[in-house]
């Protein structure tokens, strides 16, 4: 799971339109998808939660992987991880 700090930049992204340097363009809900990897969230479950089909949710977990260049969604929280130290420094 991502860090509570890599919520807050999300949160930041999604109010804010703000895309860092470096960082893959990400639609909103991709952003909410991000969201719920951090808290731990299944597809099913974010799929409840975002008002998406499970199927939905894990084709878009597949694109954000891709556009980060990970094999999981989890490296995906790990890699915004290392972008919010970098950031708050």
């Amino acid at each position: 799971m991502c860090s509570y700090n890599s919520s807050q930049i999300i949160k930041s992204f999604l109010e804010n339109d703000f895309v860092p340097e470096g960082q893959p363009d990400l639609s909103k809900v991709e952003y909410e998808i991000i969201q719920c990897a951090e808290k731990g969230l299944s597809i099913t479950q974010s799929a409840a939660y975002l008002g998406r089909s499970p199927n939905t949710i894990a084709v878009y977990r597949s694109k954000i992987i891709k556009k980060f260049n990970c094999s999981s969604i989890n490296q995906v929280c790990v890699k915004l991880k290392g972008k919010d130290q970098d950031m708050l420094r």
